[in-house]
């Protein structure tokens, strides 16, 4: 396991990654969060990544948190998604996870990424179901399976 400084993360990233930290002026902080169970998490109202102190415990974990996070704020920021509605946030997730989880960091390997986003069900907004996940996989098209993050057009989604 590799250390590092918590400060010098941003650096260590994709540089696609970093140009959206600038472009959306998302904050990353480090601090204690509630739960053991949380590695990062993104705040819309402040529009800050609160990244988990302890809980990061290696640069691999801490950069596929940090850019799974930064989807999150570009989402919000640049396409103009709704992260307190639970369609428009799920479609998020979806992304985060088949650009970061189940893309470029996977914890395992798994036959399809449609089953790696499954195995993250318990991640997604309250309410959310398995066959709801699976519509929006469909629905959200590009969009929500991030092929391609700088995608100006947001994907107005029916519940």
């Amino acid at each position: 396991m590799r250390s590092f400084k918590q400060e010098d993360l941003v650096d260590q990233i994709d540089k696609e990654y970093q140009q959206i930290l600038k472009q959306t002026g998302t904050k990353v902080i480090w601090g204690k969060c509630s739960s053991d169970y949380h590695l990062g998490l993104y705040n819309s109202f402040l529009n800050e990544i609160k990244m988990c102190s302890g809980n990061n415990r290696s640069l691999y974990t801490a950069k596929s948190v940090l850019m799974h996070e930064i989807v999150h704020a570009h989402d919000h920021i640049i396409l103009g998604a709704n992260m307190r509605d639970k369609i428009q946030a799920s479609c998020s997730e979806i992304k985060a996870y088949g650009l970061i989880d189940c893309g470029k960091f996977p914890s395992r390997i798994y036959d399809s990424q449609e089953e790696c986003i499954l195995t993250k069900l318990s991640f997604f907004p309250r309410g959310i179901t398995k066959e709801q996940v699976l519509s929006l996989m469909s629905k959200c098209n590009s969009y929500a399976r991030g092929k391609d993050i700088t995608d100006n057009i947001l994907i107005k989604l029916q519940s």
